[in-house]
């Protein structure tokens, strides 16, 4: 961190309005399009968990379907031990 920047945090953390706004002014937007960017990212890993979620339970419905031979024969025949 260059001597600069360090002025700037230090004034940000005493509370100084002018250092905040210099840093708001230098750095906002790069905050703001990262926690775009990580918003996004977490939209789509949602969206994945509850497409799996989906096919899970799907999956798990045919599963016991097939072992009650709803709908026909069983897809899994008879269970050997």
């Amino acid at each position: 961190m260059t001597e600069p920047e360090e002025i700037l945090i230090a004034g940000c953390v005493k509370g100084e309005k002018a250092r905040w706004d210099e840093f708001v002014q230098q750095y906002g937007s790069l905050v703001y399009h990262t926690t775009y960017k990580n918003l996004k990212m977490m939209a789509k890993v949602e969206a994945l968990r509850q497409a799996e979620l989906v096919l899970i339970r799907g999956n798990l419905n045919n599963d016991l379907r097939a072992r009650r031979g709803i709908g026909g024969v069983g897809k899994l025949g008879k269970l050997r031990w």
